[in-house]
């Protein structure tokens, strides 16, 4: 790393760490779009940050950081405690991998943290964004922390493989992916109180304006 590196990285994490506060300006601005699993995977890919050593390994790891941020729906501290030993197959399915007490951060003082059970799809759309995470898992020892580095290293490897190649547009930021997320799985399941449960979100209302579906989905359930 050299000498300058590191103060611009954390300038990249005092100017898009507002989270929250920068996903409520893009939505009320009209300038969050939603993107499918298979869109999140061609994002990611859009550039790769120009190591000099281990390029593949360094390339595959941050295609894994990018990945888990969506599919676990985590912020940035949470997905960097992740270690190799937490991720197993389904014993009842092979279809999924699972990482087991995925700890999630954010809790009201003297309330416990979650710890779900968050299941990776080895099919369908969210199918390819699990392979770039087992492909990093395989060239990790059993029980190795998967990212080495701070929240303000993440950021600027997640807006840097995430701008396009000309340079004509910013990458994203962190916690965009997890509003990414969260909206993809509440349009999936249909139901708040269950993202809610499955993602460790202690307050099932904060996701509702994640729905974008209408009466018109539930036309069979309304006939019965």
């Amino acid at each position: 790393m050299t000498s300058n590196t590191y103060p611009r990285q954390l300038e990249y994490l005092s100017q898009y760490g507002a989270k929250r506060r920068t996903l409520r300006k893009a939505r009320e601005a009209g300038n969050l779009k939603y993107r499918t699993p298979g869109q999140i995977a061609q994002i990611i890919q859009s550039n790769k940050w120009p190591y000099k050593t281990r390029t593949d390994f360094y390339n595959k790891r941050d295609l894994a950081l990018a990945s888990l941020l969506f599919l676990t729906s985590g912020r940035i501290n949470e997905v960097l405690r992740i270690h190799k030993d937490q991720f197993s197959e389904d014993p009842k399915d092979m279809e999924f991998i699972l990482i087991r007490s995925f700890y999630v951060s954010k809790r009201k003082a003297g309330k416990s943290h979650p710890t779900p059970t968050i299941p990776l799809p080895r099919v369908g759309a969210m199918g390819p964004l699990t392979r770039f995470v087992e492909d990093y898992l395989e060239l990790l020892d059993p029980e190795e922390k998967l990212f080495k580095f701070s929240r303000a290293r993440a950021w600027a490897i997640i807006r840097y493989i995430t701008k396009k190649p000309n340079g004509s547009a910013k990458g994203y930021w962190c916690h965009w992916f997890r509003a990414q997320s969260l909206s993809y799985q509440v349009n999936l399941i249909r139901s708040t109180i269950a993202v809610a449960k499955q993602r460790g979100v202690e307050n099932p209302a904060t996701l509702a304006h994640y729905y974008t579906g209408d009466w018109e989905l539930f036309r069979d359930e309304l006939k019965r």
